[in-house]
């Protein structure tokens, strides 16, 4: 048994995800990867929600939302935080270490796809650095990720290091937030 268990939880707020299955499968496919290539203690399970989710630890979150208009992470976590329209998602992140990710639904149909996009906010989430995270040699983790991408040796040593090290704290708020019907409003 791994001596660190990591949770990655995929909270669907709107419940419009429908390839659930092939998305976790993509995502913990790219997760072993980087396990057994750097000989990582680390067991992953990765899961999806309607509820509000659980994380304890080095656990990871990331929540679905329909596009950057419905964004959860700006305007609930980051109240004034603006996402981008071209983005496929966001992450951000406060002092106390910690940090909220989110993908846009319409930016991703196909479950690879989805799978790296999620990876992608992720790796801003479990290493706490926004934009220099984009290095020379990045392919997940690049500024944009393109469409069948493969984990590059930049990705997975990016990965490696963060992952089970970095101390961090999910937000866990997103999925009260979402359902109030005030947000937005004030």
């Amino acid at each position: 048994m791994a001596s660190t268990a990591i949770n990655v939880v995929l909270c669907d707020l709107p419940g419009i995800v429908t390839n659930r299955d092939e998305i976790k499968g993509a995502l913990a496919r790219l997760f072993s990867q980087v396990i057994e290539k750097h000989k990582l203690d680390v067991s992953i399970a990765v899961t999806f929600t309607e509820e509000a989710p659980v994380a304890r630890g080095k656990d990871l979150v990331c929540y679905f939302v329909r596009h950057y208009t419905d964004s959860i992470v700006a305007g609930g976590f980051i109240r004034d935080a603006r996402p981008d329209k071209d983005d496929g998602g966001l992450t951000l992140f406060k002092s106390d270490k910690t940090v909220a990710s989110e993908v846009y639904h319409q930016k991703v149909q196909k479950s690879d796809d989805a799978a790296r996009l999620v990876l992608h906010e992720l790796m801003h989430n479990m290493s706490l650095v926004g934009q220099q995270m984009h290095q020379p040699g990045m392919a997940i983790g690049a500024t944009k990720v393109m469409q069948g991408a493969s984990l590059s040796p930049a990705d997975m040593k990016w990965i490696a290091t963060h992952l089970a090290r970095t101390t961090r704290t999910q937000w866990l708020g997103g999925h009260s937030m979402y359902g109030d019907p005030l947000r937005g409003a004030l």
